[in-house]
């Protein structure tokens, strides 16, 4: 059985880990592969590190038989103008963990600590931004976003 539960300072190494081996599964093809094989461990650690050791916002970690397989966060919206004031900033599943539930899993628990819903930003290219459009709807709204200095839309749900 699947334990969420909050994300600890000592687990930087493994969200960094997880937060690499989730982009480069899910945005090949999408993002240039010049800037996903530049995803450095050491700096993504750092990151996580900083983000762990000066908590503003949720994070927490999905457990499957004892080993953490994901992590999501969510808060205040960073979107002014879209019709709710909570946002859902990440979710990462390891590629072998998706389509089984654990994704819902994390969007109805952070659902259930800001006790009502909250949009998510998808990169149009995300293969797995099927999952979204079936928790929600679209907003009709959209922001540019540069990755590795390419464009992306990222297209945004209420979930």
């Amino acid at each position: 059985m699947p334990i969420i539960r909050e994300a600890h300072l000592s687990e930087a190494p493994l969200l960094a880990e997880i937060h690499i081996r989730c982009w480069r599964d899910t945005y090949k093809g999408v993002v240039s592969d010049a800037y996903l094989d530049a995803m450095d461990l050491e700096q993504r650690t750092q990151r996580w590190q900083q983000i762990l050791g000066t908590p503003t916002n949720p994070l927490a970690v999905i457990e499957v038989d004892g080993a953490v397989v994901g992590f999501f966060s969510w808060g205040k919206s960073r979107v002014k103008g879209l019709p709710n004031e909570y946002e859902l900033y990440s979710l990462y599943l390891l590629k072998e963990y998706r389509g089984q539930g654990l994704g819902k899993l994390a969007v109805e628990h952070a659902r259930t600590q800001l006790g009502e819903s909250m949009i998510v930003g998808v990169l149009d290219g995300n293969p797995y931004k099927v999952f979204y459009e079936k928790l929600g709807s679209p907003c009709n709204y959209q922001e540019t976003v540069e990755i590795g200095g390419d464009s992306f839309q990222e297209v945004f749900y209420l979930i």
